[in-house]
């Protein structure tokens, strides 16, 4: 039980109820390696953005042929209406990526 009570006595609560450690601030060390990875995130999340933007945007040309009064429509019932399913589908990880772009 003591080391329960460590944990408990090394915590303190802030006025404005949050919860923190009364450990020392992070070093230069720490504050460089935070930032490293930062940055390593937002690359990571920002190249997810830009496939998944070109895969839902190569998917929403390829339905174009199939619209009505051009080459490829009398394949739609058989081919195009699954690329607007595919479209719709590719739009949730598009959007996804985009919103951890913007916040990571």
């Amino acid at each position: 039980m003591a080391h329960g009570s460590d944990i408990l006595s090394s915590i303190r609560v802030e006025p404005d109820l949050r919860l923190t450690a009364q450990d020392d601030p992070p070093t230069e060390v720490e504050i460089a390696e935070a930032k490293q990875n930062a940055r390593e995130r937002f690359r990571l999340w920002k190249k997810r953005f830009w496939y998944s933007g070109a895969a839902f945007l190569l998917s929403c040309a390829l339905v174009y042929p199939f619209l009505c009064g051009h080459s490829f429509h009398p394949y739609w019932e058989s081919f195009g209406k699954y690329l607007v399913l595919l479209s719709m589908g590719l739009l949730l990880p598009f959007v996804y990526c985009a919103a951890l772009t913007m916040i990571a």
